[in-house]
């Protein structure tokens, strides 16, 4: 690289460049300076390079492998299918990345922050929970902190501790209130200890090395739940933290590469699985990566055209919580801020017999138990019960869309399209009250 755009890049990255003079008789030693900085700033641009590199190779055997999941759901739906699933892999792929860089460019378990997960712009393929607001935080058995702040006051609060890191696909749970059986009260002011050694008070235990939290909010009521507000302190911590090494930052490469190969391979496996079940049919499921505890997982995918709907009946599952997500053939969310493509037992309306009845559609058939395909002929669906005391059976049942009055019960709750329309606005209203944006 010539001269000039040489010194942009090594004062860029940081490099002391000392600027040639412009008198023809510059003094050796100002010379030296000159060639000791240009061969510092060739060596660093070197590592960056090689960063660069290695990335963008991991990013396009990525996408290359998630197109696999794409021609699946081609020979599951047919060829009508290919160009949004394609679109769809791609997405996912970059909102996959976008959500790495919250934990692996930013790692420092010595000055931990806690990052949202999933937001309506990044998020993880794997049939995420629209209900759900996620943060994490690198930490290390080395230190002690403090998670202080509002607990807020959604239904479900839990904070997990995991072992390893999120670039891993091995991450085995280690501790968390939900496993303890410890419930805050809503509203509550808290400070929980995270420590290798027990603590007095509210603590979780620490594994060896490096690990991190999951803080997992669930939902219910979208309109009057209020988020968390916390903030995680390490004990002993003095600012301002120092600036990351190459060795760091070699780190930090090296666990973005390992969380988006291990994150398609995780999400790629959960989803050949679901392909494995008859279609429109839900079953028990268990994720390759585990699961949340207390939670019960229920699968499956739907192959629903334009010309026609697909119900899902059910009775009133006995579970302080429960919901249905359709999601992508990837696992990827439909746009659930803007589009009823979710459902909770908050939200969905019950008919007069007790039991629930949702209607998978690709265009509004104006009841209000909707779930909005998004003009897929293919939808994966993931169904969540948390403290449940078993399952209902889930009765599938594919009707042509111009029939599908005469399936449902005479009461069944209607929407008119004005009223859809508010519906859907506050969805997005929630979005940002509840902080599940990027703002």
């Amino acid at each position: 690289m010539a001269g000039p755009d040489r010194r942009g890049v090594m004062q860029a990255l940081g490099v002391g460049v000392a600027m040639a003079p412009a008198a023809a008789g510059a003094s050796g030693h100002v010379r030296d300076e000159v060639a000791k900085g240009e061969a510092a700033g060739d060596e660093v641009e070197r590592f960056a390079r090689e960063q660069a590199a290695a990335f963008a190779e991991t990013y396009r055997a990525v996408t290359e492998r998630n197109f696999d999941v794409h021609r699946a759901a081609v020979r599951k739906a047919g060829a009508g299918l290919a160009e949004i699933t394609m679109l769809d892999c791609a997405l996912n792929t970059a909102r996959a990345a976008s959500m790495g860089a919250i934990f692996t460019m930013e790692w420092d378990p010595a000055y931990p922050m806690l990052g949202k997960l999933l937001t309506m712009s990044r998020g993880i393929p794997g049939r995420p929970n629209a209900d759900a607001h996620y943060h994490i935080a690198s930490l290390h058995s080395d230190y002690t902190y403090h998670i202080r702040g509002d607990r807020g006051t959604a239904l479900i609060f839990d904070a997990i501790v995991h072992a390893g890191s999120m670039a891993t696909r091995n991450r085995p749970l280690v501790d968390s209130l939900g496993l303890r059986r410890i419930e805050i009260p809503p509203g509550e002011e808290i400070d929980i200890v995270l420590s290798r050694e027990p603590r007095d008070g509210l603590s979780l235990k620490l594994p060896e090395g490096d690990c991190f939290l999951y803080l997992r909010q669930y939902f219910y009521d979208w309109d009057t739940e209020e988020p968390a507000r916390l903030v995680i302190e390490r004990e002993g911590a003095v600012f301002p933290p120092p600036q990351p090494t190459r060795a760091v930052m070699a780190r930090r490469f090296e666990m973005m590469n390992g969380w988006l190969s291990s994150n398609q391979d995780v999400a790629s496996s959960d989803t050949y699985k679901v392909f494995d079940l008859p279609p429109n049919t839900l079953e028990p499921f268990t994720f390759a990566t585990g699961a949340f505890a207390n939670v019960q997982y229920i699968c499956g995918y739907s192959v629903c055209r334009a010309n026609e709907a697909l119900i899902i009946e059910f009775e009133q599952p006995r579970a302080r919580y429960w919901s249905i997500n359709l999601n992508d053939a990837y696992g990827g969310a439909l746009h659930p801020h803007m589009r009823q493509s979710t459902l909770n037992g908050h939200q969905a309306q019950m008919d007069s017999d007790g039991r629930f009845r949702l209607v998978i559609a690709q265009s509004d058939p104006g009841v209000a138990n909707w779930l909005d395909s998004n003009g897929r002929d293919l939808t994966t669906l993931g169904v969540r019960l948390h403290d449940s005391e078993g399952a209902p059976p889930f009765a599938l049942k594919l009707v042509p869309l111009n029939e599908l009055e005469r399936h449902l019960p005479a009461g069944t709750a209607r929407v008119s399209p004005e009223a859809r329309q508010q519906a859907l606005r506050r969805r997005l209203l929630s979005a940002y009250r509840r902080g599940v944006t990027d703002f």
